[in-house]
């Protein structure tokens, strides 16, 4: 609110979204937020106004604060699209990992605010609130889900695959990612081309063990990969160090995979990732036996030799991707891993939720 009624009376006032208070380290997913205010001396002070007793000022004995004045970069250091306090003794008592806001970034934040007290009132409908860009309702109700519930069996025992998407971010963005030759042109309003698989195929990876290149993440849990969380917003993704990571998951058992539904961050803002490759084996070191059923690093980051597929922007339906063999056949494995690169709006990795639909091989 303080952000809200300071730029409206015109002051330098930006919102940040608060990952670690002052004292004591927050649980993955539990954010708040405050505000800077640019004094005219170039300095800034920090403002924290909860207003009510919260989890912060529970658990973290955090109460309303006004910081005294400081120098924010010579304060804070850039973290992979956050900041973080140069000085960990923090004699000025300010939030110690901070991210910082623009006028989008606000709103971002006002209607989820919004939508998430509907929900708990139990008034779903007007959990939407107002777009930044609304859309026609006829296309909302389109795209609410992939695929309508009358699907029947198309020719050779083939149905649409079904999946439930979250719901569409607050405020939508269109792209403004710049066209180029390797990205995949983006329109939110169509609908998604259904994929086809054989009858039957369920989600194989709910639950199941996750591993990865970066055992321990910056935010969240491997486990939130394959938990059913697909909201996107804090408490729903894992952040992996930048640079090329993967996340591999273990199904308990051989399958034959017909489709991955693969989702990386998509809120806030509009992004493609690097880099993105998928591989399934049986071998769980991936030395032996490897198909690689998608990959777009077109200039060979990895070392997998470049890739045909386009990168894409990252939608809250997900990306589907069809796996077949040579043969067209579904493709053998147990383990499924996963990799990228960073992305157009960061260097570090994010994944919501990945999906593999198949059948276990009996």
């Amino acid at each position: 609110m303080f952000c809200v009624l300071g730029n409206a009376l015109g002051l330098p006032v930006k919102v940040v979204v608060v990952y670690e208070p002052p004292r004591g380290r927050c649980a993955a997913g539990a954010t708040h937020a405050a505000c800077l205010v640019d004094l005219t001396d170039g300095r800034t002070i920090m403002v924290d106004v909860l207003g009510f007793p919260s989890f912060w000022s529970m658990f973290f004995g955090m109460d309303d604060f006004v910081s005294p004045a400081f120098v924010f970069s010579q304060t804070f250091a850039p973290t992979g699209g956050r900041n973080e306090i140069k000085d960990g003794a923090n004699p000025l008592g300010l939030h110690r990992r901070i991210a910082v806001r623009d006028q989008r970034g606000l709103l971002v934040l006002v209607y989820w605010s919004r939508a998430h007290a509907a929900e708990k009132k139990g008034e779903p409908d007007k959990a939407q609130g107002k777009p930044y860009r609304e859309e026609p309702k006829k296309k909302l109700a389109r795209k609410a889900k992939c695929l309508s519930d009358a699907a029947q069996p198309a020719e050779g025992g083939l149905v649409p695959l079904k999946y439930d998407v979250p719901h569409a971010p607050i405020i939508c963005f269109s792209p403004h990612l710049p066209a180029r030759a390797t990205l995949e042109p983006y329109y939110s309003w169509r609908p998604q081309t259904p994929l086809m698989v054989p009858a039957g195929c369920s989600n194989l990876a709910l639950k199941k063990k996750v591993t990865s290149s970066d055992s321990q993440p910056i935010i969240g849990e491997l486990s939130q990969v394959t938990d059913g969380d697909k909201d996107g917003f804090e408490g729903s993704f894992v952040e992996l160090a930048p640079g090329k990571q993967w996340v591999q998951i273990d199904l308990e058992k051989p399958a034959d995979i017909s489709a991955i539904v693969l989702w990386h961050f998509f809120v806030d803002r509009e992004c493609a990732y690097h880099s993105v490759v998928v591989q399934i084996s049986d071998d769980p070191k991936f030395c032996k036996g490897v198909m690689t059923v998608f990959n777009n690093d077109f200039a060979n980051a990895l070392g997998f030799g470049a890739g045909k597929q386009l990168e894409y922007v990252e939608d809250y339906r997900g990306k589907p991707i069809g796996v077949k063999d040579e043969k067209g056949a579904p493709v053998h494995g147990r383990y499924v891993r996963l990799y990228c690169k960073g992305s157009t709006s960061t260097d570090w990795n994010r994944y919501v939720e990945v999906e593999v639909y198949g059948k276990p091989v009996k």
